[in-house]
């Protein structure tokens, strides 16, 4: 593997049940790890839907997760680097 690849840098890859493995690394790693990110699991993006529909669990960090995956992939395919 060559010296500066991306895959020596610290990473963390967490699984969406929609999108997969999404990979987080850099800016992306810090932001997730910060105290009021992880305050995201305790916010649910369905209201109360749960309630009526068991399955429907689906919180603000797991939603944010999936719009930066989006977000990575347009940015992907217009072209743009990853910074």
């Amino acid at each position: 593997m060559p010296t500066g690849s991306s895959r020596t840098r610290p990473h963390k890859s967490i699984f969406d049940p929609v999108h997969g493995p999404i990979r987080l690394d850099g800016a992306a790693l810090a932001l997730v790890s910060t105290p009021e990110f992880q305050r995201l699991w305790g916010i649910r993006q369905t209201g109360f839907a749960h309630l009526v529909f068991p399955g429907a669990n689906h919180t603000r960090l797991e939603h944010s997760l999936g719009t930066f995956w989006v977000a990575g992939q347009m940015a992907s395919r217009l072209g743009l680097s990853r910074e």
